[in-house]
């Protein structure tokens, strides 16, 4: 399970490399503080998404929304040439328990989620 995971950090990795070599990064996270500042005045737009993780069985990384959300988030950023990806919260507004079947995993309520951004 271990390698599975890490190849599949590894080809987020590869995939993420790629995409930004065509051009500037939009990923906020990327940039130092005077490339932000710079890139505030042409990209006034922010997107922010959430992940989380769930349970879907062991053959299924449980992370999978945070790279679903970031391999999007970095798409429309690109595609939009005015936007920039916050760092992607990594919880999900859940109100129901996590089943008996698997370890719980963490979320937050609608409420307290809703005052995260």
């Amino acid at each position: 399970m271990e390698m599975r995971a890490l190849a599949l950090a590894a080809l987020s990795l590869s995939v993420s490399s790629t995409a930004h070599a065509a051009g500037p990064t939009v990923e906020l996270g990327d940039l130092t503080t005077s490339e932000r500042r710079t890139r505030l005045v042409s990209c006034p737009v922010a997107l922010i998404y959430n992940g989380g993780m769930d349970e879907t069985g062991p053959h299924v990384a449980l992370a999978k929304h945070n790279l679903r959300a970031q391999h999007y988030g970095t798409e429309i950023a690109e595609r939009l040439g005015n936007a920039l990806l916050a760092p992607i919260i990594p919880y999900a507004p859940n109100p129901k328990p996590s089943s008996d079947r698997f370890v719980p995993q963490p979320t937050l309520r609608s409420m307290k989620m809703s005052r995260v951004a």
